[in-house]
Formats: C-alpha cells, sequence, structure tokens
C-alpha cells in the first residue's frame, strides 16, 4: 500500500531492503500530505472486526485473508486519524475531510 499510494519514489531503509522509510502520502481521512513512512497506517475501510461480525465468521481461512488483502478495503493514511477510527465501520464513522465522504462510503 505504501509502495502503491506514493505520490513520489519511495525510498526503503537502507539496512531494511524490503521496508519503505520515505514517499508522499496524501492522507484521505485529511488531506494533509506525509514524507514519513512512519507516521502512516495502513487502515482497513471496512474493519475486520466489523467484517466477522456481520458475517465473516462463517468465512473460510481463505475468503478472510482474501477479505483482509484486498485492495479496495485498503488506505494508506495518517496514523492518529486511523486510530481515531479505530474498528468503527463507515456507518459510525467518517474522515474528517468532507471531500472524501462520498469517496469513503462508496
Amino acid at each position: 500500500m505504501l509502495i502503491r499510494d506514493s505520490k513520489s519514489p519511495i525510498k526503503f531503509k537502507r539496512n531494511k531492503p524490503c521496508n519503505v522509510s520515505w514517499g508522499e502520502w496524501i492522507d484521505p481521512y485529511t488531506a494533509q500530505t506525509f514524507y514519513k513512512a512512519s507516521d502512516i497506517d495502513i487502515d482497513h475501510i471496512v474493519p475486520l472486526s466489523h467484517a466477522h461480525e456481520m458475517g465473516g465468521k462463517h468465512w473460510t481461512k481463505e475468503q478472510r485473508r482474501s477479505f483482509a488483502n484486498d485492495f479496495e478495503n485498503l488506505l494508506a493514511v495518517e496514523d492518529n486519524a486511523n486510530r481515531s477510527k479505530g474498528a468503527q465501520p463507515p456507518d459510525k464513522w467518517m474522515p474528517r475531510n468532507k471531500h472524501f465522504h462520498c469517496e469513503y462510503l462508496n
């Protein structure tokens, strides 16, 4: 997600070549730009716990894994915005950035 969502070329940590350290991410929840990967969380738009409560508990292991890794349900967002959301589903929490509300609900 960090590689997919960065608006500029990403840089990897020198001693950990698979770990992204720098890029340019525009958080759709806050409309702010971030450059340090450590300021970013990967958020499940529909939280895993909510999916579980809404019937996901009956899914196979493969279905749960597929949902957890679905790029359509994952966003690179500012860590504090993600933590303020917690496990709330879209009908209980909305991003601060009002320009993203319609896309968030779709």
